[in-house]
C-alpha cells in the first residue's frame, strides 16, 4: 500500500497502528526485544516503500521518529522506548496498584500528584527529543539540517 498510496499508508501508520503498540509497550515488561522484528519490518519494508528509497540509515531512521513539528515524520520505533514507556506506566499507576493490592475501597488516588507526574514525563520526553535532535544534527549533512530547520519554522499569515 505504501508504494501505491503513500499518504494513506502514512496516515494509517501514524494515526492507527503505532498507537496500538502503545498499550503493549506500557503493559508488558521487557517487550522491546520482541518488538525488534517489527522495527526491522518498518525499517526494511515500510519506509523504503513509503519514501521510495532502498536504504534507510541509522541517522535517517532516527530523524523519521521525530514529530513533524521537529522536522521528522512521527514514525516511531516500537522497540526504542518500550522499556521507558513501561516504567512510566508503572510509576503513573503505582498509587492505584497499591490500593488494589491492599483492597482499599475507601481511599482516593491523588489526582494532582498523577497530573504532576504526567507533566514531568512529558517534559522529560520533550527534553530528550530536543537533546537527541541536536546530537543528530551534528551527524547530518548541512543541507539536511537546513531542511529540518525549514520544517520547524512556522509561518504565520496575517489576513487583513
Amino acid at each position: 500500500m505504501a508504494k501505491t498510496e503513500p499518504h494513506a499508508a502514512y496516515s494509517a501508520f501514524t494515526h492507527g497502528l503505532q498507537h496500538r503498540w502503545s498499550f503493549v509497550k506500557r503493559t508488558i515488561p521487557g517487550i522491546s526485544l520482541l518488538l525488534r522484528l517489527l522495527e526491522d519490518s518498518i525499517r526494511n519494508t515500510f519506509l523504503p516503500a513509503l519514501l521510495r528509497s532502498h536504504i534507510i540509515g541509522n541517522n535517517e531512521r532516527e530523524l523519521l521518529t521525530f514529530p513533524p513539528r521537529l522536522g521528522g515524520m512521527g514514525i516511531t520505533s516500537p522497540e526504542r522506548l518500550a522499556d521507558k514507556e513501561n516504567l512510566n506506566s508503572i510509576n503513573l499507576t503505582s498509587s492505584l496498584t497499591e490500593k488494589i493490592i491492599a483492597q482499599d475501597t475507601n481511599g482516593e488516588t491523588d489526582q494532582n500528584a498523577i497530573l504532576e507526574l504526567k507533566k514531568t514525563i512529558a517534559r522529560d520526553r520533550q527534553s530528550a527529543k530536543g537533546e537527541s535532535l541536536e546530537r543528530l544534527k551534528g551527524a547530518l549533512l548541512d543541507d539536511t539540517v537546513r531542511k529540518i530547520h525549514t520544517a520547524q519554522v512556522r509561518t504565520f499569515m496575517c489576513l487583513d
